[in-house]
């Protein structure tokens, strides 16, 4: 008898293969929720980890954890400061940037008329809100997601 695998072991063992990748995938992204958050939080003691020991060589432990961790809360502090305040700068000009994409798009429809450019259909007035609020929908809901894995991140860094 041979000690070599036949061609259908082989072939078995490496259909068993893709079916393990495919299973572990399809486990990791079902797992996902739970895994980024541990897996940023981790990541997140990880970068903080030298800072510590540099600050108990010199103050007590619970001072250098104490203080480590406000740092990370101000750096989160300010990263979600500074996009809220993006935010409220283009909704306050959000009425002007309007007006202003209407007529780059009616500009640009002339345009494409005058070089026989197929449009899918001729734009109406409110045609550009029509397009924007789905996509200002589905940017909310992404910034909420944001949001939570921010903070369940935090819980498992602290």
């Amino acid at each position: 008898m041979s000690d070599s695998p036949s061609a259908r072991e082989r072939a078995g063992n490496r259909l068993l293969a893709v079916i393990a990748v495919i299973l572990a995938t399809a486990a990791l992204k079902l797992s996902q929720p739970v895994l980024l958050p541990a897996t940023l939080g981790v990541f997140l003691v990880v970068v903080v980890w030298p800072l510590q020991v540099r600050l108990e060589r010199h103050v007590w432990r619970w001072v250098a954890v104490v203080a480590t961790t406000l740092l990370v809360l101000l750096v989160v502090a300010a990263v979600t400061y500074a996009l809220v305040w993006s935010v409220q700068q283009l909704a306050a000009r959000g009425p002007q940037l309007a007006g202003r994409l209407e007529r780059l798009t009616s500009q640009f429809m002339t345009w494409a008329r005058l070089h026989a450019v197929p449009l899918p259909r001729d734009p109406g007035p409110g045609m550009l809100a029509e397009r924007l609020a789905p996509l200002a929908t589905s940017m909310l809901r992404e910034a909420y997601s944001v949001f939570v894995v921010v903070g369940f991140t935090l819980a498992f860094f602290l």
